[in-house]
């Protein structure tokens, strides 16, 4: 077996052994859908921990011997986030991709439960060696409607140069939009998707844009408390200044993202 399906059966358990009391009916039952962040949010003094899997082996390259695409190397990340108030949240948050730091600060304008608008400030800083210019800022505004089963965010998103050449164009402004299907209590189907409007598009090795997209299943434990989502997607990055430009495949692989709140 795989080291990261045997990461996946121990999460499982423990999020089994230690259930946290958390109703989540929203749809979005993770505070992050595929890659961005959804309109849910941690409560007031709650801790967030994530954890991301992205698999470097694509799904169309592997077979059932390499469990398409598990057995291959995983560009990890981890990150924690905190509700300060009801309102303002904090999250830190590390990749091995590029060895890149997001620190982001979360606040809510208004929240009836059904209509969300929220605005994230993210900071990203490249610690490469090879990097001229390691820091990137970046705003992004969570617009969400919720009706019965059925979630829709729209994002539109700012980051200043997120390409790793200086010549090339000094920001990218993005509209990911992200929906969510509760199916049951316990599963949800998400997707999600960021065209670029404005600004740099990160080109794949043929030279042709691929906006960075995917899809999932979100898996609640412990009413709420502990969510898996297995996914797939085009995208190796994790990070807001990763991610927003543009894919550099077009290639799907195998990943995903565990949550639990303390």
């Amino acid at each position: 077996m795989s080291r990261g399906s045997v990461f996946i059966l121990c999460w499982i358990m423990i999020g089994t052994c230690f259930p946290l009391t958390l109703q989540a009916q929203s749809p979005f039952a993770s505070s992050r859908v595929i890659h961005f962040s959804s309109p849910t949010y941690p409560a007031t003094h709650m801790f967030e921990i994530l954890f991301s899997h992205r698999f470097s082996q694509p799904f169309g390259d592997a077979t059932l011997n390499d469990l398409f695409g598990l057995d291959s190397f995983a560009y990890t990340g981890f990150g924690l986030g905190y509700g300060l108030t009801s309102r303002l949240s904090l999250r830190v948050y590390r990749t091995s991709f590029e060895k890149n730091f997001e620190f982001s600060a979360r606040y809510v304008i208004y929240d009836s439960g059904q209509y969300h608008m929220q605005t994230r400030l993210i900071w990203n800083w490249n610690t490469d060696k090879n990097v001229d210019d390691p820091l990137r800022v970046g705003v992004q505004t969570i617009l969400g409607f919720e009706v019965g089963r059925v979630a829709l965010a729209v994002l539109p998103s700012w980051v200043r140069k997120p390409s790793r050449n200086p010549e090339d164009t000094g920001y990218t402004i993005g509209l990911p939009i992200q929906l969510g299907l509760r199916l049951s209590s316990t599963f949800s189907f998400v997707g999600e998707v960021a065209p670029v409007v404005a600004g740099f598009r990160r080109k794949t090795q043929s030279g042709s844009f691929s906006p960075s997209w995917g899809v999932g299943l979100h898996i609640s434990i412990g009413d709420g408390g502990h969510v898996f989502t297995l996914l797939v997607t085009n995208q190796i990055g994790t990070t807001f200044d990763q991610v927003l430009p543009g894919s550099q495949t077009s290639k799907l692989r195998l990943g995903f993202n565990l949550l639990r709140r303390i």
